[in-house]
């Protein structure tokens, strides 16, 4: 999509303090850059969001008939990343409405397999805050339950701790999972007024954690959000792996 995108990496590879760089991609433009090129840029991980390889499994999940050259792409990634000596780590996150063994079994996957660092497979789904409805998905796909809305949100969600998002106009939001499109009451300030870390220490994020520690003026997008996530449960699992506990 963007077409600066190995330009961007290998600039932001430049800066010693930034450890790790991660993309997520469903491979359908890979090509246009080159599965070496990207492996080369600085990156060090790389999600694929795929289906299963089934032409007609992609075409009722992703709605598209571009099967053939996600697929191809997807090859040439990971032989590429093998014959460059693994510099990437790829993991393959499956979107399946079948049982996982049966999409372990097709024919042409045994390679993805063998080559990926990870294979892992969603079945359950966010509503996107009812955005996406149960007769939506397909197969054996489910709408993920909101495991933390028993705690009535009383603490700020993780997001508000994580790092922001940048959006492309220079919007930046507390919630890239969510804010896609920095209309929300989200958006902490603009990278093209002030500095990122400006931005991210202002008494705007500051307001909004107190806000809701408060109980007051949750954001709208947040209340019904099932991707909802205490920044205490954050908390607590950095501590265990501080600790070495697993």
């Amino acid at each position: 999509m963007d077409p600066k995108f190995v330009e961007r990496v290998s600039y932001v590879r430049s800066f010693s303090c930034i450890k790790n760089i991660s993309t997520v991609t469903n491979c359908l433009n890979l090509h246009k850059i080159g599965a070496r090129n990207i492996l080369s840029s600085g990156l060090n991980e790389i999600g694929v969001s795929m289906t299963g390889f089934s032409a007609e499994m992609y075409r009722r999940i992703y709605r598209s008939e571009r099967y053939e050259q996600m697929k191809k792409n997807v090859l040439d990634l990971l032989r590429t990343n093998n014959e460059l000596g693994k510099p990437v780590r790829i993991s393959i996150g499956l979107r399946i409405d079948k049982p996982m063994k049966e999409v372990l079994n097709y024919p042409d996957f045994k390679e993805v397999i063998d080559l990926a660092d990870s294979v892992e497979a969603n079945y359950y789904y966010d509503s996107w805050s009812g955005r996406i409805k149960s007769e939506d998905l397909t197969g054996n796909m489910k709408i993920r339950p909101a495991i933390f809305h028993y705690m009535k949100k009383k603490n700020p969600c993780s997001m508000m701790y994580s790092g922001a998002g940048v959006l492309v106009d220079g919007t930046v939001t507390v919630c890239p999972c969510r804010d896609l499109n920095g209309d929300s009451d989200l958006v902490i300030g603009n990278i093209n007024e002030s500095s990122l870390p400006d931005i991210y220490y202002s008494k705007n994020l500051e307001e909004l954690r107190d806000n809701w520690f408060k109980g007051k003026n949750i954001p709208n997008i947040c209340r019904d959000c099932s991707h909802y996530n205490p920044y205490t449960y954050m908390m607590l699992k950095e501590v265990r792996k501080k600790l070495g506990w697993s």
